[in-house]
């Protein structure tokens, strides 16, 4: 399963999806009111505990500057260090019951 997202001053979008064939195939999107939220990790902690699903991989377009690994949004007060934290891919690799490693 992928996680992909695009992080905005007004809203984030994130979906699932799966690859068949091939293919991606969408499984879930949800938006949510970016500046209600504290950060980018918050917003994929809701969506992954709401939906429950395994997520292998994930990836993010964010508008910002990219300086020493931190993105500042222009619109919002986040400044994103490496855009996940630990706990959100130790979540997800819980989810899909454990790592391969």
């Amino acid at each position: 399963m992928i996680l992909a997202g695009d992080i905005g001053g007004t809203s984030t979008r994130l979906a699932l999806f799966e690859v068949t064939g091939g293919r991606l195939k969408p499984v879930v999107e949800q938006k949510y009111p970016s500046r209600e939220h504290q950060s980018l990790d918050e917003i994929v902690r809701l969506f992954t505990t709401q939906h429950k699903l395994p997520v292998e991989h994930a990836c993010f377009g964010i508008a910002g500057p990219v300086e020493n690994g931190h993105v500042k949004t222009p619109n919002l007060s986040w400044a994103e260090s490496n855009i996940l934290t630990n706990s959100t891919a130790e979540r997800s690799e819980a989810a899909s019951g454990g790592s391969d490693d």
